[in-house]
């Protein structure tokens, strides 16, 4: 395990001790270890698509002999569109570089996850969503799209005891009465 992730695990020990109640899971993105003791979901900010591909590049890796972008005919991640290799991401193109030793060993611990919370829609990407739900390559992971997930307006806290508020507030509420994920 490399220095910075063993220092990460450390830190985040930490706080969930400091926090005295067992956490009940653990959101982190595509770029997080799954590996820790309490179930882990990945958010996917990009798409269900994107996600299908992540889980199918370890596949693609072992297949494949040279560079994908090299390739004549498209990309068949299962259950899905085709991709073209020209339409690969950048980390993808060219697998002798860091960029893309790092994306593979990111997408090489996707099956650790509990689930995935995707800022997608069912009737954005019903292919990949179905695929990721029922093709038996995927391994029927849990799948919650939660999109669209959009940023409305830029903001600037001008008040400091925004946040303060926000948690007064927040424990004057009836016990269970917020959902807590």
């Amino acid at each position: 395990m490399p220095k910075s992730e063993k220092s990460f695990k450390s830190s985040l020990g930490s706080v969930l001790i400091e926090l005295g109640e067992p956490a009940n899971g653990l959101i982190v993105d595509l770029f997080c270890s799954s590996d820790f003791a309490i179930p882990v979901y990945n958010f996917v900010a990009i798409s269900a698509a994107f996600l299908a591909f992540s889980f199918y590049l370890p596949t693609l890796d072992q297949e494949v002999e040279g560079e994908f972008v090299d390739l004549l005919e498209p990309i068949r991640i299962p259950g899905c569109s085709s991709v073209r290799p020209d339409d690969l991401v950048d980390p993808a193109r060219n697998q002798k570089t860091d960029e893309y030793k790092s994306l593979l060993i990111c997408v090489s611990r996707l099956p650790l996850s509990a689930g995935f919370i995707l800022n997608s829609w069912e009737d954005l990407e019903p292919i990949p969503l179905k695929a990721l739900r029922e093709n038996p390559f995927f391994k029927k992971p849990n799948i919650f799209p939660v999109g669209p997930i959009i940023k409305s307006k830029e903001y600037q806290v001008i008040d400091d005891s925004i946040p303060d508020q926000c948690l007064a507030w927040l424990d004057k509420q009836p016990v269970e009465s917020i959902y807590k994920v």
